[in-house]
């Protein structure tokens, strides 16, 4: 008699999955929450003799955390798809632990053993796709977004103190120039018209008082003694 676990097996290998299949996107999201690093999917529905249809690998850097990492995967997987792994192995050495979900492998590795081997080129036929933690791909894009803010408003600091500079050399080399225009007209014409005005007045008055003193003078003794002189003889002769 067969189990209800290898019943379930060979049922799920009639029912082929996607990349877009929930239970791809819950173990590698559970992988990501542990700080898995360098995760792979390798897409095998085009190998004829592969196991599976999809392979995930990834790596952490202590046997604590490969533990930790696939331990996770598993309580995720049963929580959000109700998925029990058909078989897992390597728990104990922790070095390389294997859930087997019949469609779906997870590979958790410790980083120096998956340098030793390579199971990325052992399955090189099968399409590879490098998982990006999603977090760290919207850090990424603020960051980005921040740098960006941080020159614009550098490159308008730098340009504003440009602009106002023209603006007052412009106005100090301008303004002298007008100021001394003003002043130099009014300074050359006002004297000249002042000095024709006090000339014309001094040589003809003095001209005219003499000539209205001198002509009483010379008249008037003249008139007085003819008119006293008359009377005085015309007595004595009487």
């Amino acid at each position: 008699m067969t189990s209800k676990t290898e019943e379930k097996a060979t049922q799920k290998k009639f029912a082929r999955l996607s990349k877009s299949s929930k239970i791809l996107k819950v173990i590698i999201e559970a992988i990501q929450d542990k700080k898995g690093e360098h995760i792979i999917t390798l897409d095998l529905r085009k190998i004829n003799e592969a196991v599976s249809d999809f392979f995930i690998v990834c790596e952490a850097s202590s046997t604590t955390q490969v533990k930790a990492i696939a331990d996770w995967v598993e309580v995720s997987a049963k929580k959000e798809c109700g998925e029990i792994p058909y078989k897992h192995e390597g728990h104990s050495a922790a070095q390389w632990i294997l859930i087997d979900y019949v469609n779906v492998v997870v590979h958790v590795f410790l980083s120096e053993t998956r340098k030793f081997y390579k199971l990325e080129e052992m399955w090189s036929d099968g399409e590879s796709t490098e998982e990006e933690d999603e977090a760290l791909v919207h850090l990424e894009s603020l960051n980005k977004k921040a740098a960006k803010k941080s020159s614009v408003k550098e490159e308008s600091v730098k340009k504003a103190p440009a602009k106002k500079a023209a603006v007052k050399k412009e106005t100090v080399k301008k303004a002298p120039a007008k100021k001394a225009a003003a002043k130099k007209e009014p300074v050359k014409k006002a004297p000249a018209k002042k000095a024709v005005a006090k000339k014309e007045p001094v040589k003809k008055a003095p001209a005219k008082k003499a000539a209205a003193k001198k002509e009483p003078v010379k008249k008037a003794p003249v008139k007085k003694s003819a008119a006293t002189k008359s009377p005085l003889r015309r007595q004595k002769n009487n």
